[in-house]
């Protein structure tokens, strides 16, 4: 067994009663490296997985996602601390996040206790609104064999600022397909392992390794910028899938049982097969990356364009679009290629951002029947925004859905926020899983109203064609449609 100061093993001992655990082991340091005997075959090809800088596990619902956090970052650590003596602080961090503190309350923090203090007795967990593992002297050097700071620090995803202000070495992000994730923690979580993959690019040692687990739940970004790259194999990327009852605990009868009390069969498929669906309720369904979005370009002077506006005293939003021209004649397309989302203006202001670097006077439609006022009084202020042609939602969303289906909507795909609206824009469902005519979350979606209300006006034409590829064919490939 690996020497501990009596002293040390005293306090450990004390915190673990205090917290209803029981110290049942002191491993040797080296059994870190081998796979938990407990992991089933999906797991195991998740430890095994020696190449993966992010590494995708989508599972079942209990199909042993979370119990995998713990020991696969508690390897990291022992293989990785040490390189935390060649960065400016001379530290060792870790990043465990979750979509809430909550969820890490119940699920991430109990296994840390277990593993972290109860099994190897590495240091201590410290509770409260942001929760921090900090290994002991001792703990360190048993493990890792260096006398470093080392530290795994929780952060919950709702907010980007819990992913700031630190350089990891690696980390977990578990129930990372939860909506509560935000893609800007996304990307801060991708700043703090830079400075790790850089200087493991340059030794040829993987750092800044991170694990993703989760149930699928959202046809939203974390498929698309996370699930899409792994199944495809990018560089950097590994993809691991199994169902539920993997999991020797759970058993496959049991799961499949929910098909005949009357689950939806694409909502089965992702909660018990791990398996992304694209799950009932979705109000644009057909938008596809692939075929509505292209690379930016540089857009022509004369292309006219036009301008849908939200009014709102803390959520003005608005859309802008250019119609494309090929050969001096219209194409039937329109390019979304800027948008606008801002508070605490008024509509002067609101009114020079929108016109800002146009030329001429842009089409522009926005706000409902009944604020008029708004609308004169941004016509005071240099812009005419019209009423928009259609007033009912239901009509408005139509002709958003025809122009995303016949191609004749084309959105930038630098655009982030609003794709990921459009991916997330979906109906409350019932009791039974079906659609209803409510708009799930709708006065989160401030960019797509402006963007119904100005397809009031560009897109009533139905029977207008999409004519020839057109000047975007130099950035993507467009369909042909009706």
């Amino acid at each position: 067994m690996n020497p501990l100061d009596p002293r040390v093993k005293a306090a450990l001992e004390q915190e673990a009663l205090r917290r209803g655990l029981r110290l049942e082991k002191w491993p040797r340091a080296e059994t870190a490296e081998d796979c938990p005997e407990h992991f089933h075959s999906g797991q195991i090809g998740v430890w095994n997985d020696e190449t993966g800088l992010d590494i995708v596990a989508c599972a079942g619902t209990q199909g042993g996602k979370t119990t995998m956090g713990a020991p696969w970052l508690l390897r990291e650590i022992k293989r990785t601390a040490k390189y935390g003596l060649e960065t400016p602080t001379r530290r060792a961090a870790y990043i465990y996040a979750g979509p809430t503190l909550e969820l890490l309350a119940n699920q991430a923090l109990p296994e840390f206790d277990r593993l972290f203090v109860a099994e190897w007795g590495l240091g201590r967990l410290y509770r409260g609104n942001k929760p921090v593992f900090q290994f002991s002297p001792e703990g360190a050097k048993r493990l890792c064999g260096v006398d470093i700071p080392i530290s795994v620090i929780f952060a919950y995803a709702t907010d980007s600022g819990n992913l700031e202000s630190v350089t990891a070495l690696g980390g977990v992000w578990d129930e990372s397909g939860q909506q509560d994730n935000k893609l800007a923690s996304y990307r801060a979580y991708n700043r703090r392992l830079k400075a790790a993959r850089s200087m493991g690019k340059k030794i040829g040692v993987p750092l800044g390794r991170r694990l993703f687990t989760t149930t699928p739940y959202e046809w939203g970004w974390f498929k698309e910028f996370v699930v899409d790259p792994a199944i495809a194999g990018n560089d950097g990327f590994s993809f691991h899938n199994w169902p539920s009852w993997f999991n020797p605990m759970v058993d496959e009868e049991e799961c499949r049982r929910e098909l005949e009390l009357g689950m939806p069969v694409e909502e089965w498929q992702m909660m018990y097969l791990g398996e992304y669906t694209r799950p009932r309720g979705k109000i644009y369904d057909c938008f596809n990356r692939e075929t509505n979005t292209c690379s930016r370009f540089p857009i022509p002077d004369d292309w006219e364009r036009s301008i849908g506006v939200d009014f709102g005293t803390n959520n003005t939003a608005a859309v802008f679009l250019a119609r494309e021209e090929s050969g001096g004649h219209p194409t039937g397309r329109w390019i979304m290629y800027r948008t606008y989302h801002e508070g605490g203006k008024t509509i002067k202001e609101h009114s020079a951002a929108m016109t800002d670097g146009l030329r001429g006077r842009p089409i522009a439609a926005g706000g409902s029947h009944g604020e008029e006022g708004t609308r004169e009084a941004y016509l005071a202020n240099g812009l005419w925004i019209r009423e928009p042609y259609e007033n009912s939602v239901e009509d408005q969303i139509r002709l958003v859905y025809t122009a995303i289906k016949t191609g004749r909507l084309v959105i930038f795909d630098d655009l982030e926020k609003i794709l990921h609206e459009i991916e997330m824009y979906s109906r409350e469902l019932d009791d039974y899983g079906n659609p209803t005519d409510r708009i799930r979350d709708k006065s989160a979606y401030h960019r797509l109203d402006a963007l119904r209300y100005i397809a009031t006006v560009i897109f009533q034409d139905f029977g207008a064609r999409v004519e020839g590829p057109g000047w975007i064919s130099r950035y993507k490939p467009v369909p042909l449609g009706v």
